[in-house]
């Protein structure tokens, strides 16, 4: 050990007047001062931080609520709609949120699928139309609205689109599309066709029989 044989030697004295055990008295109190004023310091700096760290955790937790609520106050009234509403990105086709009544119409998608557009398998397609007419100059979002009615060729449903460009929460644009179910109304106007042509013909052959009994009778006249 290197201090094995290192001795400390004390020599002590008597000073000739008190100034210099004064002054290291008033040296102590002071350093003593310091600390106690250093160490209450430092506590009163922990609380305040201790206490702005639970306003701030608290500020946070309310936000969060009222975001959770509102979140679930959208959710409620887009699952309440009688109409399927989906968010999709516009080049992978993600699906980015859906409500309940699109999962009950399309089964086989759900928030995170990845596949072709729903829509590829209705007719007239409208993908050739989208995403490009859903975007201005610069790949911003456009305020058109691009409309159609399209006939689901596996279910042969048909639905009323609406679709058109948002700003998604993440900062990306997306695509907002609802399909309402008009296949009843499809059906309802195609029989109001039918009966009509019908309704046409019977009056044409009411038309083409009075005529006949017409010329019928006036042949038969002179004879």
């Amino acid at each position: 050990v290197p201090w094995r044989d290192m001795r400390l030697t004390l020599y002590g004295s008597n000073p000739g007047s008190l100034l210099p055990n004064l002054t290291l008295s008033v040296a102590v109190v002071a350093l003593t001062a310091l600390m106690v004023w250093t160490v209450m310091s430092l506590r009163t700096q922990q609380r305040m931080r201790r206490e702005a760290e639970a306003e701030r955790d608290r500020v946070f937790r309310e936000s969060l609520a009222s975001l959770r609520q509102a979140n679930e106050r959208f959710e409620t009234v887009l699952d309440s709609i009688d109409v399927a509403v989906y968010v999709s990105d516009l080049d992978s086709h993600e699906i980015l949120f859906c409500n309940s009544r699109f999962r009950e119409t399309f089964p086989g998608f759900a928030v995170g699928t990845r596949s072709h557009p729903i829509e590829q398998d209705m007719i007239p397609n409208p993908t050739v139309n989208f995403p490009a007419g859903l975007l201005a100059p610069g790949g911003k979002a456009s305020p058109a609205v691009y409309v159609d009615e399209l006939e689901q060729l596996s279910t042969k449903r048909w639905f009323l689109m609406r679709t058109r460009a948002v700003d998604w929460v993440d900062g990306r644009v997306a695509r907002l599309t609802t399909l309402g179910n008009i296949t009843d109304r499809v059906l309802a106007e195609r029989m109001r066709q039918a009966q009509q042509d019908k309704l046409t013909r019977t009056s044409r052959l009411m038309t083409l029989g009075e005529i006949a009994s017409t010329l019928a009778h006036e042949i038969n006249q002179p004879l």
